[in-house]
This record gives structure tokens, C-alpha cells and sequence, in this order.
């Protein structure tokens, strides 16, 4: 946007800023390095000398204005502002248009030039556009809002253990979280994920359901999970249908229950290694030896189990311990 601007009216410098007294000054510059960071501490040393900032701080739906609309020349000459900053960039003359920001921040564009001042026909021209500078400002940060919120969701889901991949209407890997990623390659060989193509397999999976299951962005409606097994965890694939493409969701499941997991049952360290045994079929005898135990001491182990979880015998123990979300990662 700030360097559209320059195709309309002529400038020399233009930066977009948000400047907030007691907090420090936001800036893109066009070109971007005319300003260095030690003259940018300059200004924020004298910013308060600045006539327009103390004007659109008061009057932030005001029409486009010029330094020179506050100061003659030679006023502007005497301010510490001009001779530490603006004279070392080489500007004589400047014009801002006001945009929205969080109060007690001031928004806007500013134009500058090293003469001559800028025009009434300019003023109009920017003024013409001032509320389509306003309307894309306010596109990029609702998108930057949705970005934010939706780093947030991915983050989230990673945390509790979920991969996505994101598909274009061609099949094409538009996104994949790290998780997705690091399962796909690990699943379905190195070579799964170096294109922008999901492996041969699980492509062919995905092309099958996308032509059976219902309408687009119905998650009842989604098949079947695929589900491939590795030698200790599974991973866990559904498709959701989407306008415009598809969406996988990918979760790894351990096969055999962990004692970490089983600990969020209310379980000791201890009690929950003795189940996650049991869930494997080991006898109290062979469960002893693994963990240094006599049977007897299993055996109380047990007891505090069953009663813990509410369920009467092992066999029932090790069921609840393979069909709770607790043992998935």
C-alpha cells in the first residue's frame, strides 16, 4: 500500500507509522532503509515537537494535513525535530493521511519530500483515497488477526498430540503442521513428504473417500479412519471434505498402553507400570520379575487398581486401559 501511494503523489520518503507517547514508534519505510535505527531514537526523542501527531492524536478522522498547515517554514527550521532528524534525511515538507489505531496510538501515512510542498491538488487526491487506505489497513489486520488465531489453533492441536494437513482441490499439500509431517515421513518412507504430493498410498486413500463420503465440511459424514500400524504406535487418519479441497487429521496412537498415560488414570507410577503390564497379557508372576516384585506385592498393586478404576477383575482393567483417549498421544 505505501508504495502505491508514491504512484499517486510524488514522495521522496513514505512510512507508515503508529506513534504512541511513552511507547515506541512502529515504522515501514519506503525505501526501507532510509532511516537508521539510531536516527529512528532521535525522533522518539523529539516526536513530541511533531505538529501532526499532536493533531490526528486529537482529530483521528481528519482529512489529509501538512506540516506547513501548522508551521512556516522557518518555525519548522527552529525545532529540534527538523535539524536532529528530518534535515539529515533530507525533508523539507511532509503530508499525513490519519488511519485507525489502538488508542492512545496515532496511525497513519506520511509523504515526504525535500520541496517543493505539497499541493492542494495533492491534499485531494490523497483525501480521495483515504477511505481505500483505511479499508486495506483494516484487511491487514483482520488478516493478521486470523493468522494469529489460527497459529494459535495449530499450536493447540500439536500440543494435544494432532497433526493436519491442509489439500487443494487437486490433491496438492497446501500446509502440513510439524507433526503431520514428521508421521508421514515416518509412516510412509523418507521420500513421503519431500514434494508438495502426499505419498502414493495415502493418496490413493484420500482420492477414494473424497469421491464417496458426504457433503463438504460434514465431519459425520467422513469414512473410515485409515489406520497404519508400526511396530509400537499406529497412526490414525480421517479425512474431513472441504470447499475447495480437503482437510486430514492425524493422530498417532501407542498399540500397547504407556505408564505415563495410565498415570492420568489417578494411578501411582508404580500402579500404573503394573497395569500397562497386565494390558499385555503378563501374568502377576512375570509382571514381578520385570519390575523387581513379588507376586504378593503385584497382587496388592492390583487391588488398589481395581479399586481406583472401579472395575472388579484384570481383565476388565486392561480393557479400560486400551479404549481410554489417555493412552493417545
Amino acid at each position: 500500500m505505501v508504495r502505491a501511494i508514491a504512484k499517486v503523489v510524488p514522495a521522496e520518503v513514505i512510512a507508515y507509522t503508529e506513534i504512541g507517547f511513552g511507547q515506541p514508534t512502529a515504522r515501514v519505510f519506503h525505501p526501507a532503509h532510509v532511516v537508521t535505527p539510531d536516527l529512528m531514537q532521535t525522533f522518539e526523542h523529539h516526536k513530541h515537537e511533531h505538529p501532526l501527531i499532536r493533531h490526528f492524536s486529537e482529530n483521528p478522522q481528519a482529512r489529509a494535513a501538512k506540516i506547513s498547515d501548522f508551521l512556516t517554514q522557518r518555525e519548522f527550521h527552529r525545532l529540534g525535530l527538523y535539524n536532529e532528524f528530518f534535515r539529515k534525511i533530507d525533508v523539507e515538507h511532509q503530508i499525513v493521511i490519519g488511519l485507525p489505531a489502538p488508542s492512545p496510538r496515532v496511525g497513519g501515512v506520511a509523504l515526504s519530500r525535500s520541496g517543493p510542498d505539497f499541493s492542494e491538488r495533492d491534499r485531494m487526491l490523497l483525501s480521495v483515497l483515504q477511505p481505500h487506505i483505511v479499508q486495506a489497513h483494516r484487511n491487514a489486520a483482520s488478516f493478521s488477526q486470523i493468522k494469529q488465531e489460527a497459529t494459535l489453533a495449530l499450536t493447540g492441536l500439536e500440543e494435544i498430540g494432532r497433526g493436519i494437513v491442509l489439500l487443494g482441490p487437486d490433491g496438492a499439500v497446501r500446509f502440513a503442521t510439524r507433526l503431520a509431517r514428521q508421521w508421514l515421513t515416518s509412516y510412509f518412507g523418507h521420500r513421503g513428504m519431500r514434494s508438495k504430493r502426499l505419498p502414493e498410498a495415502l493418496q490413493r486413500w484420500v482420492t477414494f473417500h473424497v469421491t464417496t463420503v458426504g457433503r463438504p465440511g460434514d465431519v459425520s459424514a467422513a469414512g473410515k479412519p485409515l489406520v497404519v500400524e508400526g511396530p509400537e504406535n499406529r497412526l490414525v487418519v480421517r479425512l474431513i471434505p472441504a470447499e475447495g479441497g480437503s482437510l486430514l487429521l492425524l493422530q498417532q496412537q501407542h498399540t500397547v498402553p504407556r505408564p505415563a498415560s495410565l498415570e492420568a488414570l489417578g494411578l501411582s507410577r508404580r500402579e500404573a507400570e503394573v497395569l500397562a503390564w497386565v494390558a499385555q497379557g503378563k501374568t502377576d508372576a512375570a509382571i514381578g520379575m520385570i519390575l523387581s516384585l513379588s507376586p504378593r506385592t503385584v497382587g496388592k498393586h492390583l487391588e488398589h487398581i481395581y479399586e481406583r478404576l472401579g472395575v472388579e477383575n484384570r481383565l476388565a482393567a486392561a480393557a479400560l486401559a486400551y479404549t481410554t483417549p489417555l493412552a493417545t498421544f
